[in-house]
């Protein structure tokens, strides 16, 4: 029972999903849509519907939540209402981002796209890392992480320590050799 001093007794109890009979829930039956083209059809039909579209762009404007969590939940949406299945929204999803992002230049709404990537690659770095790899040489770990933008200096460079490793202890060992004569 729902109740509002103890929200976190709201759900399912574990094992309720197996009460049921299989086949009664909508994610249980097969998909109505099974191609890519007919799922992207479907979404591109219901997000140019002036009243959703316009409902959309006022989510995109107004939470400034990033049109690839925006198209996922969408997508679960339909998932759990039995329209298509996960992989579909998964294959889906590229075309309905680009498809939310050009509706939203086009009308002028500001919004964040989600997948931006921060690193900074630094020219310099990239050419000498192009030219050892040319020469035949390896690049360092430090040569990575500075080229992705992660920021280990050489004068930072991880010293690894040797490890002692233990004699084993215990029922599981392996007996020595001279414990078995």
């Amino acid at each position: 029972m729902r109740t509002r001093e103890n929200p976190l007794m709201d759900g399912p109890i574990p094992g309720q999903s197996l009460t049921s009979e299989p086949g009664n829930r909508p994610w249980e039956t097969p998909p109505q849509l099974n191609t890519v083209e007919e799922t992207a059809s479907f979404y591109i039909k219901r997000l140019s519907n002036p009243e959703m579209r316009d409902r959309m762009m006022d989510v995109l404007e107004e939470t400034q939540i990033p049109i690839t969590v925006l198209v996922e939940i969408i997508t679960m949406g339909s998932v759990m209402q039995g329209i298509h299945n996960v992989d579909m929204s998964v294959l889906v999803s590229p075309i309905l981002i680009e498809y939310m992002r050009g509706m939203a230049e086009k009308l002028g709404v500001e919004y964040e796209l989600g997948v931006e990537n921060k690193a900074k690659y630094e020219p310099e770095l990239l050419r000498s890392v192009i030219n050892d790899l040319e020469k035949g040489e390896d690049i360092t770990a430090v040569d990575a992480n500075e080229l992705l933008g992660i920021g280990v200096s050489k004068a930072e460079e991880p010293v690894e320590e040797p490890v002692e490793e233990e004699a084993p202890v215990g029922l599981m060992k392996k007996p020595d050799v001279a414990e078995t004569k």
